[in-house]
C-alpha cells in the first residue's frame, strides 16, 4: 500500500470561483498532493469567459499558488504560454496542449508528410 501510495498522486483541479473562495480548506488536505487550475473553466466561474488575463482571474491564480507556497502543495496550470510564463517562478506541475491540439497537430504533420511522397 505504502508502495502505491509513492507513486500515486493526488490532484485537487481548482476551476470554480467557488474553488479558490475555500482554497485555505482544500490545500490544507492531507493526501492532496497538488492543486492544478483549468483557467479556462475557471474564467467562466468567475464571469469573465475566456479573457485568461484579466486581473480578477490573474489574482484568483495567485491566491491559489500562495495556498500552495503556504501549505507544501505542488502548483499546477492548465495554460498557454503566456499564463505558463506569468507564473514560472510558482509551477511544479505544468500541462500544456489540449488532446485536441495534440491530435490536429499530428494529422497536420501526417498531411505534410503525405504531400511529399
Amino acid at each position: 500500500m505504502q508502495a502505491a501510495n509513492d507513486r500515486v498522486i493526488a490532484i485537487a483541479q481548482i476551476e470554480t470561483k467557488k474553488a479558490v473562495e475555500h482554497i485555505e480548506e482544500i490545500a490544507s488536505v492531507e493526501g492532496i498532493d497538488a492543486l492544478l487550475i483549468g483557467p479556462n473553466d475557471l474564467s467562466v466561474s468567475l464571469g469573465i469567459p475566456g479573457d485568461l488575463m484579466n486581473p480578477i482571474e490573474l489574482e484568483a491564480i495567485s491566491k491559489v499558488a500562495e495556498a500552495c507556497r503556504k501549505y507544501g502543495k505542488n502548483f499546477g496550470l492548465h495554460a498557454g504560454e503566456g499564463m505558463l510564463r506569468k507564473f514560472a517562478d510558482d509551477l511544479t506541475l505544468v500541462m500544456c496542449g489540449t488532446d485536441t491540439d495534440i491530435i490536429t497537430k499530428g494529422f497536420a504533420e501526417t498531411a505534410e508528410m503525405v504531400k511529399t511522397l
